[in-house]
């Protein structure tokens, strides 16, 4: 294990798997000597909730203790909203989400997941944040992965936590995304970018009643190709994924201009037909 320490630093643990979930006590586990660490999860697991905030109700939240006499908030609400909610007592130095039960490579997976929403609203607020997730299809996956990288994965995630508070990322990095393969066989790690697609996604009816159908969206996996997450995942790597949220719109400035011609003129001729 990597020996650190922080007591000042503020850690705020989140994800979208809910207070039951394996990954989180590993997180915690991982991190909890690192400095003030705070956990704020949904009550009952919120996948796929991407960036999704809970606006048009209160949200409830409630004081247990996980694990014996670990303190912890639970909500009723979303993980995007756990960064709200500790923003409302004290700005955290950085947020952990996860470790997610099934990995999040993709474009596709990373605007669904709500494990990376968390650390994207993170970033947003000026606040450096890692999401992790893992290859594992079930807890008990996940528990084998565990039993036998354990120790590896905790030494990942503290060195990124050590990277992150001693601010020796590049400053355009806001957030990472990390993500386990099922089997750790290389032990190299990877910096890639994200395929477009992880899963070819259908809606599949299943039932219904009179005027009424039942649709279930399943996922198809699709061959990677390349050196994407995706692939670098299947072949057993550790994948991180840097998360450039000023660069998410950016285009140059020609391409702007040429837009604005092809918008404006468009427009403007859309009006004389209207007028």
């Amino acid at each position: 294990m990597v020996e650190l320490g922080y007591p000042s630093a503020r850690i705020l643990l989140t994800n979208d798997d809910g207070a039951d979930s394996p990954g989180l006590r590993l997180l915690y586990e991982a991190v909890h000597d690192l400095g003030e660490v705070k956990i704020i999860v949904p009550e009952i697991p919120r996948s796929a909730c991407g960036h999704g905030m809970t606006l048009h109700r209160p949200i409830r939240a409630r004081r247990v203790a996980l694990w014996g006499n670990v303190e912890a908030l639970l909500i009723d609400g979303l993980p995007a909203d756990a960064i709200y909610i500790a923003l409302s007592e004290s700005k955290p130095d950085m947020v952990l989400s996860g470790i997610n039960i099934g990995d999040n490579t993709s474009l596709q997976s990373i605007l669904a997941s709500a494990t990376i929403g968390a650390i994207i609203h993170a970033a947003l607020n000026g606040i450096p944040g890692i999401a992790f997730s893992a290859d594992a299809r079930s807890a008990e996956e996940f528990g084998l992965l565990v039993k036998n990288h354990g120790d590896l994965i905790k030494t990942i995630i503290r060195s990124l936590v050590d990277l992150m508070l001693n601010k020796e990322l590049p400053r355009q990095v806001k957030a990472l995304s990390i993500n386990f393969p099922r089997s750790i066989r290389a032990r190299e790690i990877s910096i890639a970018k994200p395929a477009k697609l992880r899963f070819r996604q259908l809606a599949k009816p299943i039932g219904g009643t009179g005027n009424e159908t039942y649709y279930e969206i399943t996922g198809i996996p699709i061959i990677a190709q390349g050196n994407n997450d995706v692939a670098m995942l299947l072949k057993g790597r550790v994948v991180i994924t840097p998360i450039c949220i000023e660069n998410l719109f950016s285009c140059d400035n020609d391409l702007y201009m040429r837009l604005a011609k092809i918008l404006g003129d468009y427009i403007l001729s859309m009006s004389r037909v209207f007028n």
